[in-house]
């Protein structure tokens, strides 16, 4: 065997052996599902977390003011409309949260709404 044909059978070999990791490889990986969905939705849900924390520094904001003007004798309307609203925010944002998280999301938001009451 010359050396040309010893290098050919090696490349051959190789090549063989790549294919052949492949086919193990690729059932493993679950090609039929992809990943994008699933970072989407992660990325999603961090997102609408993060306007939850905001809306909640928000109601907190609002009901110190609140406090502050019925302490004063003033109107507390305003801030109480406010945090109104970003109650009713939160309630949103709630129901796009359902999944694998559905008990915990339907008692936070069955607390938001004994709490707006």
């Amino acid at each position: 065997m010359t050396v040309r044909t010893k290098f050919i059978a090696v490349i051959v070999l190789v090549n063989l052996a790549i294919a052949g990791a492949g086919a193990l490889i690729v059932p493993s990986l679950r090609s039929d599902q992809s990943v994008e969905p699933e970072l989407r939705g992660r990325a999603n849900r961090i997102s609408m977390s993060v306007l939850m924390a905001r809306a909640l520094d928000e109601v907190h904001y609002q009901a110190e003011l609140a406090r502050a003007a019925v302490m004063s004798g003033g109107d507390a309307s305003a801030p109480l409309r406010r945090l109104r609203q970003e109650l009713d925010a939160m309630l949103g944002q709630l129901q796009f949260l359902a999944g694998s998280d559905a008990q915990r999301v339907d008692a936070r938001r069955q607390l938001l709404i004994e709490g707006g009451r």
